[in-house]
Order: structure tokens, then sequence, then C-alpha cells
């Protein structure tokens, strides 16, 4: 598995001033090395902030209301340009996750109401795993509000607290694959 993407922002503009930069998560000590081309004056940063979103044993589940599976799936895809450069899902872009593995996204569109998580989260990579903890973060929420959900195995999604018009973070659960 490749390193994940680390994410360093200056506190200026979060979205327009970051670098990305491959980091080895797995060993005790990380050894960050930053090297800036091309920039003729020292920028300072006044605040850095790390996040490790890629991680074994983890799945982040969203959970959110489309009108149809068209929107929804529109939603979630990624897209490649004419030259092969890859471009982020509108999902990806709400949330700033800069990268997963496109492997590992489990994804549905349920035309029926659910009334229970289970119900909603059943045939799921790891479904006997993920369900009790699911219904414990779920426990306070109406199950029929949602029709879509989003799975990132081997994600601990770890940015804002972000609710889009129609998809919302629910959390993370343990499994193991």
């Amino acid at each position: 598995m490749a390193p994940p993407m680390v994410q360093l922002y200056h506190n200026r503009n979060v979205n327009k001033n970051s670098l990305l930069f491959k980091v080895d998560y797995t060993r005790q000590i990380i050894d960050l090395k930053v090297e800036l081309k091309h920039y003729q004056k020292v920028c300072k940063l006044s605040r850095m902030e790390i996040r490790i979103m890629v991680k074994e044993n983890k799945v982040s589940l969203w959970l959110g209301f489309y009108e149809n599976a068209d929107d929804f799936k529109n939603y979630i895809k990624v897209s490649y340009d004419e030259d092969g450069n890859y471009i982020p899902s509108n999902f990806q872009e709400s949330y700033a996750i800069k990268s997963y593995d496109l492997d590992a996204i489990e994804s549905d569109w349920i035309s029926e109401r659910c009334s229970d998580v289970e119900s909603l989260l059943v045939g799921f990579s790891g479904d006997y795993e993920i369900i009790p903890q699911f219904q414990k973060m779920l426990e306070h929420k109406n199950i029929q509000n949602y029709n879509s959900i989003v799975l990132l195995y081997n994600f601990e999604y770890t940015g804002v607290d972000y609710v889009d018009e129609k998809l919302e973070y629910i959390g993370c659960a343990d499994v193991t694959l």
C-alpha cells in the first residue's frame, strides 16, 4: 500500500495555499521534509496542521439523501481530463479529501427507505463488524432520512466537521478485512 497523503496548510487560505507530500506513517517518528522549488521568497508558516487519513483496519461512513441514483453517482464520481489528469469528485472537494484508494470505496443508493442501520449497511464489506459500531453512532438519528451510503475503507476521516446539503459524515469504525 502506498503511503498516505499528508496536508500542510497555511492558515491564511486553507484551500489555495496547501502543500501535499508523502510520508511514511508506519514508523514511530515521522520525518517531515519540505522542499519548495520555484519560490524566490521564504514563506513563514504561522500554523501547521497535519492530517493522516489513510489508516488500515478503519472505515469511514457518510450518509445522505439524494432524489435519484444518477445525482448521487455524479456526486461521488471521479474522472480524468483528456490528458489523463485526475479530477476529484464533488464528494472529495466538499470534505477536503485529497486522496484515497479508489478500490477501497463502497457506495450505494437505495430506492426504498430503511428503518434501521442493519438494513442500511447489510451487504457491505465487514458488515457484521461495522453495523454494531455505526448503530451506536446513529442511535439518535432517523435512519429513514438516508438513502445514500459512502464507505471509505482503510480510511479514517479526520477533516473538519462539515455537512454538505445532502451527505453527512457519520464516523469511523474498526474493521478487519
